[in-house]
């Protein structure tokens, strides 16, 4: 029998690339499973953390959206074709009623319309309160003016919410909007406060609708 020779014994073994590459697949392989663990674990701790705090947060806009409402809902307006001495309350959330007028218009936000116009004041802080009576289709087209002027507006920050009843609108230039629409009436709150005045707002609300009104001789 004829034995023939089989080259070198390293012809028979893994060349040392190729357990090199097995290395380091492996290796490659353990962290890439690792990580994916570790995004997971970030993932569901952030699931846990945040979106309970998501729905905490969204509750409470709807709360906060439901006050809107009923004030809207309760607020008494003052007679039809007159306003009442009383509509202004003399005092509102530490603000104290300055000089009334009918100097109704808001060139800012494009209204025209004719209204009542009263000044509040507090220290440095002044709040423009209009009242304006208006149709839903005049109050359409009056917000609808506003969202022009938002969308006009180029530089600087600003943001609009618009919910049919009422539309909020601040920006840099034009500085706080707060507009409510409430059975046939339009008021406008306008402030170059920084700081919301949402609760001066509702305050006004509130109080306007708490006592009967009497007509006001200088304003017809």
């Amino acid at each position: 029998m004829t034995l023939r020779r089989i080259g070198h014994v390293q012809d028979l073994l893994p060349h040392k690339g190729m357990i090199t590459m097995k290395k380091n697949t492996a290796i490659f392989l353990g962290v890439g499973c690792g990580g994916a663990i570790v995004i997971l674990v970030i993932i569901g701790i952030s699931v846990v953390t945040f979106v309970p705090k998501m729905f905490d947060w969204v509750g409470q806009m709807a709360a906060e959206e439901q006050e809107r409402h009923a004030l809207a809902d309760n607020w008494q307006p003052p007679e039809k074709d007159t306003i009442s001495e009383s509509f202004f309350p003399p005092k509102v959330a530490g603000y104290n009623l300055g000089p009334q007028d009918k100097n109704s218009e808001i060139p800012e936000l494009r209204i025209d319309q004719e209204g009542w116009h009263a000044v509040y004041s507090s220290g440095a802080s002044q709040i423009d309160v209009y009242l304006y009576y208006v149709s839903e289709l005049e109050k359409e087209a009056l917000f609808g003016r506003v969202k022009e002027v938002y969308e006009d507006e180029d530089e600087g920050l600003k943001r609009i919410t618009n919910l049919g009843y009422r539309l909020f609108y601040s920006s840099s230039l034009n500085h706080q909007n707060h507009l409510w629409w409430m059975k046939g009436w339009l008021l406008v709150f306008r402030t170059h406060d920084s700081e919301d005045r949402e609760a001066f707002v509702k305050s006004f609300l509130e109080a306007t609708s708490a006592e009967p009104q009497r007509k006001h001789p200088d304003l017809l």
